[in-house]
């Protein structure tokens, strides 16, 4: 699956199409064709959000169990020293 970085490089190569386009018909059809995938990092974005917020609250559940049982490393689970 392509990456929001991936999406806004092929925003900006169409974008420098645009600038070298013979015709005003085709500079406008490749400006489109950015807008597009700028709408489509955007929409790969608000995907991910979720996911991060989610990864975020677990990273701070671990840290305050961690701190619970006397472990300011953030280490839980089998294994710890």
């Amino acid at each position: 699956m392509k990456t929001v970085r991936d999406y806004l490089r092929h925003a900006q190569e169409c974008e420098a199409l645009a600038r070298k386009a013979i015709s005003e018909e085709q500079r406008e059809m490749i400006k489109r064709m950015a807008d597009t995938w700028r709408t489509l990092a955007e929409t790969r974005e608000k995907k991910l959000l979720p996911q991060r917020e989610i990864a975020k609250l677990e990273a701070q559940q671990n840290q305050l169990a961690a701190e619970l049982e006397g472990d300011t490393t953030g280490r839980t689970g089998p294994g710890r020293p």
